[in-house]
C-alpha cells in the first residue's frame, strides 16, 4: 500500500530534496539525449542511473525503476543504486522499502548528506520523527555550511515527536537563528513553540529580530495577538486579533492558520487561558 506525504511532512521537507523537480521540458530533453547515448552504448550503467534519476524527477516511477534495475544487473556492486532506488521508493509512496535501501547505502556512506535527508523523509512518513531528527542533526554536523531549512526540518521533526521534545526543538531553533538571525520560517517555528510553552520573553526576543513588513502579515499579527493575550494585555490582543481578521480576508488562508471567524471570535472575548489553548493547537498543526 502506498503512503502519501502528509501536509506537515511536505512543509518540513519542501526545500530539502533539491533534486526533486516538477515536470519540465528540460527534463524531457535530457531524457531524450541520454536515450540517444544509450542507443549507442546500451551497456553503460552510469547513463542508465542518470536517466533513471531524470525519470524519477519527472515522476515516471516505473521507467525510473526499470533503469535502476538494469543498472543493478550490469553492476551489482554499485552502492549508488541502493541510494537511487531508495529515494525513488520514498517518493513513490513506499517509505519502508526506501528506508531499507538507504540503510544499506548509508552503512558504507555514513555522512552522505543527501541520503541522510532522504532517510529522514522516510522516517517521517513511517511516523518515526525522533530518528528523522537524528538524521537532520547529523547533516547539520557534517555540512560545512548547513542551510536554515535543515534547522527548520530538525525542529519540526522534534515537534512532531511530542511535547517532551519541545525543549530540544527550541534548542535547534536557537542554534539556527544564531547563524541566520532573520530567517523567517525558523523564527515562526520558534515563536509557535514558545507560545505553546507560554514563554512570552522568548517570543518578545524573536519578534524584535523580525523585519517590520513581515510583522504586518496576518499570520504574524495572529502571533502578536496571542503574545499580548498571554501577557495579559487584553485590549492590545483584541486590536491585533481584529487586524489579523481584516488582513486574513484579503488572502487565501495558509494551512494551519486561524480562519477569519476564529480570529473575530478571539477579538471579541480573548482570555489568557483561551489564548494558551489556541497556541497549543497551532503548534499541533505541525504534527498532523
Amino acid at each position: 500500500m502506498r503512503n502519501y506525504l502528509p501536509l506537515s511532512v511536505l512543509f518540513c521537507l519542501a526545500n530539502l530534496l533539491s533534486s526533486i523537480a516538477w515536470s519540465h521540458p528540460d527534463l524531457l530533453l535530457q531524457i531524450e539525449q541520454l536515450s540517444a547515448q544509450l542507443n549507442q552504448d546500451p551497456g553503460n550503467a552510469t547513463l542508465l542511473l542518470k536517466r533513471g534519476d531524470l525519470y524519477r524527477r519527472h515522476e515516471d516511477w516505473e521507467k525510473s525503476l526499470f533503469d535502476f534495475r538494469r543498472a543493478r544487473e550490469m553492476n551489482p556492486g554499485n552502492p549508488q543504486v541502493d541510494w537511487f532506488e531508495g529515494r525513488l521508493f520514498i517518493q513513490w509512496g513506499d517509505p519502508q522499502q526506501g528506508l531499507d535501501l538507504l540503510n544499506k547505502f548509508l552503512n558504507t556512506h555514513a555522512e552522505h548528506s543527501i541520503a541522510l535527508q532522504n532517510r529522514a523523509q522516510a522516517y517521517l512518513l513511517l511516523h518515526r520523527p525522533l530518528e528523522a531528527a537524528r538524521d537532520y542533526g547529523k547533516v547539520i554536523r557534517v555540512s560545512p555550511r548547513p542551510t536554515p531549512v535543515l534547522y527548520s526540518a530538525r525542529a519540526l521533526a522534534l515537534v512532531q515527536a511530542g511535547s517532551d521534545q519541545y525543549t530540544h526543538a527550541m534548542t535547534t531553533v536557537v542554534e539556527g537563528l544564531n547563524k541566520f538571525p532573520q530567517e523567517i520560517t525558523l523564527t515562526g517555528i520558534g515563536v509557535d513553540i514558545s507560545l505553546a510553552e507560554s514563554d512570552t520573553q522568548m517570543v518578545d526576543k524573536m519578534f524584535a529580530q523580525l523585519p517590520g513588513p513581515i510583522r504586518q502579515l496576518y499570520q504574524w499579527q495572529t502571533r502578536q495577538a496571542l503574545l499580548e493575550c498571554q501577557k495579559g494585555s487584553i485590549a492590545e490582543a483584541r486590536q491585533w486579533f481584529s487586524m489579523a481578521a481584516t488582513n486574513q480576508s484579503r488572502y487565501r488562508s495558509l494551512p494551519g492558520t486561524l480562519t477569519r471567524d476564529q480570529l473575530s471570535h478571539l477579538a471579541s472575548a480573548p482570555t489568557v487561558e483561551l489564548c494558551q489553548q489556541v497556541s497549543l493547537q497551532m503548534l499541533k498543526r505541525y504534527q498532523e
